[in-house]
């Protein structure tokens, strides 16, 4: 019974070390998807801005061209450079919560790792404990045979 507790710690350590595990792959997983999502509303945003800078600077290319002019003005759409803004600082936020979640999980794939190796370990050391008590016993039974032999 003393061979087996160890055994059954481990087990248990393993058992907590693999649902932590699980846990934070689905974290993770969700982090992920969270952070797509925010890139590429970012990138949307940014393909619009885009968008408008270059129709604004072609717009701008063409008064130059008719003519001179002191005020040229250009519209500037204030609703999407803020969106634009707002969305890349969502970005900075959900890569940094992607980042912590994959240390989290790196961290379990460790734990997860060293909790397997510790189970073979003591699985290892209760298969030595049995191979020692049978070669005592073989050698014990030996050493009768040999004393009957000799009788």
């Amino acid at each position: 019974m003393k061979i087996v507790d160890p055994l059954i710690r481990v087990r248990t350590v393993r058992a907590l070390a693999h649902t932590k595990l699980l846990e934070t792959t689905a974290a993770l997983e969700r982090a992920q998807r969270i952070h797509h999502a925010a890139v590429e509303h970012a990138r949307t945003l940014e393909l619009k801005l885009v968008q408008t800078e270059v129709e604004q600077s072609d717009s701008l290319a063409a008064q130059i061209t008719s003519g001179p002019s002191d005020d040229l003005p250009i519209s500037i759409d204030q609703g999407a450079v803020a969106k634009l803004a707002l969305a890349r600082f969502d970005l900075q936020i959900k890569t940094r919560a992607l980042k912590t979640l994959e240390r989290a999980h790196a961290a379990a794939q460790a734990a997860a790792a060293l909790s397997d190796a510790a189970v073979i370990k003591a699985v290892d050391a209760i298969f030595a404990a049995e191979d020692r008590e049978l070669e005592q016993q073989v050698r014990h039974h030996l050493d009768q045979s040999y004393v009957l032999g000799k009788k």
